[in-house]
């Protein structure tokens, strides 16, 4: 399949009060490949991150200006103008955060929980994909046999994969991360990489990282972001 654009971000400025945090950035991010986006702390990549699936949006005193639309099956929406469903946009465009946060139930309820909460509630049919989600995010074999313990239990490199496939589990087609790795030590770190270039089969990823090296690794295209501008894009 010949590559074609995911996300359109045109004249993307955002800010918090009166201080500018982004100023007019225009990029395109490729489906099916992991853009990282680097750049200085306190920049504002985690909050471009927000402004692809609207995660900022109930911050006070917080605005933006420009458009962002992402492709869903053969059009693009333009995903603040009404036409897609908040609860929609955030099912296509998942998020997952820089420490892991697993709910304070059972391994196997933190997984089907956004099933729970969109009434999926037949059994067999839950089973089969929190199996399927687990499964995806290198998991399963590790937790098949206590599925039941409490969550919060786990490593945290095991947490970070529980709150992927936890994201997983409705098929978002956009995967939004915030520094996945960075509370993780080195081993884990690396089971996250290898899970993250076989997810970009069946999503595009967008991922915030302070790590070069990683970068280096599983980047497919790096926009980097320094006094709240795109100041290169390259891949």
């Amino acid at each position: 399949m010949e590559p074609y654009p995911k996300i359109r971000i045109e004249n993307l400025s955002f800010f918090y009060g009166s201080r500018p945090v982004l100023r007019d950035i225009s990029a395109q991010i490729m489906a099916h490949g992991i853009t990282a986006v680097v750049g200085p702390s306190g920049q504002g990549k985690s909050t471009f991150l927000m402004t692809l699936n609207r995660l900022w949006e109930n911050m006070p005193g917080a605005r933006m200006t420009g458009t962002v639309s992402i492709r869903f099956g053969d059009q693009f929406s333009d995903i603040y103008a009404g036409a897609i469903p908040l609860h929609q946009l955030r099912r296509k465009v998942g998020m997952v955060f820089q420490t892991p946060n697993p709910l304070p139930m059972s391994i196997f309820k933190n997984v089907a929980f956004p099933l729970k909460l969109l009434g999926r509630n037949k059994p067999d049919r839950v089973e089969h994909l929190v199996t399927a989600a687990l499964k995806r995010t290198f998991l399963w074999k590790e937790v098949k046999d206590r599925l039941s313990d409490d969550a919060r239990a786990l490593s945290g490199g095991q947490q970070q994969r529980l709150c992927i496939a936890r994201t997983l589990i409705l098929e978002p087609e956009v995967l939004l991360l915030d520094e996945p790795t960075s509370s993780l030590d080195d081993r884990a770190g690396e089971v996250i990489e290898d899970l993250l270039l076989k997810l970009r089969e069946r999503c595009t990823l967008v991922m915030v990282s302070h790590y070069m090296d990683q970068v280096k690794r599983v980047a497919d295209t790096v926009m980097e972001i320094a006094d709240g501008r795109l100041i290169e894009k390259r891949g």
